[in-house]
């Protein structure tokens, strides 16, 4: 179970458990030696297993990371598989919750925002429903799109500073007021707070308006340039534990 699109899914630890280890092993045997659905052929209905594995983990409400379990199905082969299999076959399922959350109504940012920040697919939707929830409210948009603008500046593969040192009042007032919430916010997002932990970086937003109103963050002093860059790398590792806010769009 499910044996087909709408049939019922496994309910029983024992079911659940052979239902997604049959599903994955699948996937796993396909794709490992290069055979993947293309456009709408989809003869060996993998993308059938994919969403029954997505629908029974939804539905049974399992907080369970997938990749292990792809790459322990990968390791039980005595054939050598495609390097890649395990992330294909992770991104294949990903695939199909994506469709299914588009299909429940949640927009396709809100999902882009999620889904590659945890392996784990019920967390994934836990995520979607906060933060479409919060992008709805007044003024909430605003905040995202900030933290948007923080990620979006750093350039790809930059490596901080071993040591911030604040040239000026308005990098000194962003590292403090980041520094003040850091904690908080990584201990609402380690315990699944997610609302709580938007809404405590949220705070954060008149201190990076100001910092961006006052400071031109790409110097052309490399050393002073570099600090910036740093600071804002700082917020933004974090601020990835939750979403990748890159991926919202202004409504």
């Amino acid at each position: 179970l499910p044996r087909f699109l709408g049939d019922k899914v496994a309910r029983t630890k024992i079911g659940i458990s052979l239902s997604i280890a049959d599903k994955v092993d699948t996937l796993v045997g396909f794709f490992g030696v290069g055979i993947k659905p293309s456009g709408s052929e989809d003869p060996f209905a993998l993308r059938r297993n994919a969403i029954g594995i997505v629908h029974t983990i939804l539905r049974n409400e399992i907080n369970i990371g997938i990749r292990p379990i792809i790459e322990k199905a990968s390791n039980l082969y005595t054939i050598t598989l495609l390097k890649e299999t395990a992330s294909d076959v992770e991104n294949f399922i990903k695939d199909r919750l994506k469709a299914i959350l588009n299909q429940e109504g949640f927009s396709s940012d809100v999902i882009d925002a999620a889904i590659n920040i945890t392996d784990d697919i019920l967390d994934i939707k836990f995520r979607v429903e906060t933060l479409q929830s919060l992008k709805s409210e007044e003024n909430f948009e605003d905040v995202m799109l900030t933290f948007r603008r923080v990620m979006n500046i750093i350039p790809e593969n930059f490596k901080p500073v071993e040591e911030v040192k604040p040239t000026n009042e308005y990098e000194e007032e962003l590292l403090s007021a980041f520094e003040r919430v850091k904690d908080e916010i990584e201990k609402l997002s380690e315990s699944r707070s997610y609302k709580e932990a938007l809404l405590k970086i949220r705070e954060l937003k008149p201190y990076v308006d100001r910092f961006f109103d006052n400071v031109l963050v790409m110097e052309k002093d490399e050393m002073i340039r570099n600090i910036r860059l740093s600071i804002l790398k700082i917020i933004s590792d974090t601020l990835l534990k939750l979403y990748d806010f890159r991926k919202i769009k202004p409504s």
